[in-house]
């Protein structure tokens, strides 16, 4: 399962949804703001250490990947 996490009036985010939409990828779309505190920071942490410092974060298999890897 692929969960791309974004934030409010993202515009990369959107487009990345209608990406992964066009192309049958099945996924979960989850808002930043939405999850705990707790896996925010997971979240930001494992971007980071991806050198990943923009919106939207796309994990795959418990890693931080791009859509075009997808």
């Amino acid at each position: 399962m692929i969960l791309v996490i974004g934030s409010e009036n993202c515009s990369k985010c959107k487009m990345t949804k209608t990406i992964l939409e066009n192309k049958k990828v099945n996924f979960e779309y989850k808002l930043l703001e939405s999850l705990s505190l707790e896996e925010q920071k997971k979240y930001i942490n494992m971007a980071q250490k991806a050198n990943q410092m923009s919106m939207p974060i796309i994990v795959k298999d418990n890693k931080i990947t791009t859509l075009q890897q997808l």
